[in-house]
Formats: structure tokens, C-alpha cells, sequence
């Protein structure tokens, strides 16, 4: 399926080179580009893998941390029960993107929640050899 995708990437016609270029590329196109070379479809799939892992790991711990701290701050508790009774009142509808606009305590906890517990963990580099 790669190799597929990335032939198909390899023969993409100028005009619709001109298009992919002028709008957001997943990063799989990048990782598939065979001008470059420098990646072999085996390091694509441990690319691929190593996306989606992280993108589990981080979405439960992000989930986690959001529990532990609005599950221990009972006013913020009360503060987003009525942003969203304000609204969606009783309605049982989906959430759509205007919504998301007006959901401005609770974009205002996500982001403190990052700031508080960042799920990203640091991994740094360090010398084998000691001088």
C-alpha cells in the first residue's frame, strides 16, 4: 500500500504538484516523497508506527490529566457544567465547529492542563564516552 501511494505521489501531474504544494500536506507525502530518497518504505512503516503510538499515548494521557484536575477542582466542575448548559441546553445534538467558539472556559482548561502537565515527555541526548 506505501509503495502504491508513493508511486502515486512519484507520477502526480505539475498542476496537482502546484495544488498539494499550496495546501497542507500530511506528513505521510513527506515521508513518501521519492525525490528525496532518504527513506526507505521499511523507515517509512517505523515512521508510521512511532505517529501512531504517540498519537494514543498522549491523546489517554492528555484525557487523564484533564480527569485528575477538573475531577479535583469541584467549582471548575460547576464552571464547565454551565458553559455547557449554556450551549447546548438540553439538546442532544453533536458538537459542530461554531460551537467550539463559544467554548471558551473549557478551551481555557484544556490549554491549562497542557501547560500544568505537558504530554510530550523530554528526551535528551547524551555522550557515551567520557573524556
Amino acid at each position: 500500500m506505501l509503495q502504491i501511494k508513493r508511486d502515486e505521489i512519484a507520477n502526480a501531474s505539475q498542476e496537482e504538484i502546484k495544488y498539494a504544494d499550496s495546501v497542507f500536506k500530511p506528513s505521510i507525502y513527506h515521508l513518501l516523497d521519492n525525490e528525496n530518497k532518504t527513506l526507505s518504505l521499511e523507515d517509512v512503516k517505523d515512521e508510521l508506527s512511532v505517529i501512531l503510538i504517540t498519537g494514543f499515548e498522549t491523546s489517554a494521557n492528555m484525557i487523564l490529566f484533564i480527569l485528575i484536575l477538573v475531577g479535583s477542582n469541584p467549582r471548575v466542575q460547576r464552571k464547565i457544567f454551565a458553559e455547557l448548559e449554556e450551549v447546548f441546553g438540553d439538546s442532544d445534538r453533536d458538537v459542530t465547529k461554531a460551537d467550539l467558539s463559544k467554548l471558551i472556559y473549557i478551551d481555557a482548561v484544556l490549554k491549562e492542563t497542557s501547560r500544568y502537565w505537558p504530554v510530550k515527555t523530554a528526551s535528551y541526548k547524551r555522550d557515551t564516552i567520557v573524556f
